[in-house]
């Protein structure tokens, strides 16, 4: 026989959902953060493999610049009939080689500067304001 007496237990009918809430928030906020990041991925991807009008020439004329130091430079021509073999400057001679070279080979348009782990900032940058004075469209900065 069963008793009548036993007191039937009533389960809660009440679910806690704030780590429900807490964790779909979570989720939510990071599916929008990785979002943005794959966006921003594509495009510097894109900026990084160029556009179609520069895989046509591939190799463009160009003069590279080497920082070595404040005193040492190394600069050569790259794509030109003649290219110049790495010659070492001072700092000072960039902005008169940078305008040689350019009266000599007016379709010199583009300067990639390499700086060296050592290299400042404001040596960096005077050296892109030498090539901008010799009017060189074009000015780069390759990686360390």
């Amino acid at each position: 026989m069963f008793s009548r007496n036993k007191k039937k237990s009533h389960a809660s009918a009440e679910v806690n959902l704030v780590p429900f809430i807490d964790l779909l928030s979570v989720c939510i906020s990071f599916l929008l953060f990785t979002a943005v990041w794959l966006q921003a991925g594509v495009m510097s991807s894109k900026q990084g493999l160029g556009t179609e009008a520069q895989s046509q020439d591939e190799n463009p004329k160009s003069m590279w610049v080497e920082l070595e130091s404040k005193d040492s430079i190394l600069v050569s021509t790259h794509g030109l009939k003649v290219n110049d073999k790495k010659k070492r400057i001072t700092f000072d001679d960039l902005a008169d080689y940078a305008g040689s070279k350019k009266m000599e080979n007016p379709e010199l348009r583009t300067a990639i500067v390499f700086p060296q782990t050592n290299s400042s900032y404001e040596d960096l940058i005077q050296a892109m304001n030498f090539l901008k004075k010799a009017e060189f469209v074009d000015i780069g900065i390759a990686p360390l």
